[in-house]
């Protein structure tokens, strides 16, 4: 189980229809009561579904990542930014969808924050709902600070996450986000990047007990000016808490270990 989806769909006003809602529900908790065992990639989803089954039944299976995929070459790195025009910049990158729950336009409100610092870049890649709309916004403004990238394919994600100095993960300020596992911060922290963090809730403690980042209050730019800075004005600092972030993603959420737990409980349902 990925995503508490109905009630995300519910909370954002994406599905308004309270018959529809009663309908999706009743089979929801259809399934979780059908099912032997409900893997959740979340320590913060168990708490919604053990008000419908036993928790016995619930087992985490958290998000990871293949930390080997972000090893590369610094010739790669440097060829990167390069063409891109970045290898005098220092860059704020995020990667992910471009929607309405993402709140990328704190990301682009930091970015106008510091538009007076001629050699920061805000690099956002990624697709959705909201890019073009935002791009344009951005275009209007003058913020050439911040550079739209697109969808890239997944495999080249640590080929760019690797041209940034920090990287920002976001979400709207709403009471079940603080849930989720979002899986791009475990691939800044596996390419050893400093995460800063405008998510509250299961994926805050992680960078937290990691020292791994820069916790900012969601939907606070000012917060995120002011971390970026500390991490322009202090490389040493910034070093440690990507090292850190490797560390920690290698020790406890490294996607072959965690296949193996999955592999240990389906021999288990088997059996």
């Amino acid at each position: 189980m990925r995503d508490l989806w109905l009630d995300f769909a519910e909370e954002l006003g994406i599905v308004r229809n309270k018959i529809l809602l009663k309908i999706f529900k009743f089979l929801e908790i259809l399934l979780y009561k059908s099912a032997d065992k409900i893997i959740v990639n979340s320590p913060g989803f168990i708490p919604f579904i053990k008000k419908y089954i036993d928790e016995e039944k619930i087992v985490l299976i958290p998000n990871g990542v293949i930390t080997k995929e972000f090893e590369l070459d610094q010739e790669v790195t440097y060829e990167l930014k390069k063409r891109l025009k970045l290898d005098k910049k220092f860059v704020v990158l995020y990667a992910g969808n471009i929607g309405v729950a993402n709140d990328i336009e704190t990301i682009i409100e930091a970015a106008r924050l510091l538009k007076s610092y001629d050699d920061i870049v805000f690099l956002l890649i990624g697709g959705g709902i909201k890019k073009n709309e935002l791009q344009v916004k951005c275009e209007q403004e003058g913020l050439n600070n911040v550079m739209f990238l697109g969808t890239i394919p997944k495999r080249d994600i640590p080929k760019y996450i690797s041209v940034a100095d920090v990287c920002v993960a976001t979400l709207k300020n709403i009471p079940l986000f603080k849930t989720t596992y979002p899986n791009k911060v475990f691939d800044y922290m596996a390419a050893g990047k400093p995460v800063i963090l405008a998510i509250d809730g299961v994926i805050r403690k992680v960078v937290e007990d990691a020292n791994a980042g820069i916790w900012v209050e969601p939907g606070n730019a000012n917060q995120m000016k002011d971390a970026v800075l500390r991490y322009y004005h202090n490389r040493t600092l910034l070093d440690a808490h990507g090292k850190n972030g490797k560390i920690y993603v290698k020790n406890f959420f490294e996607r072959e270990k965690i296949a193996d737990d999955l592999e240990q409980i389906f021999k288990e349902l088997v059996s």
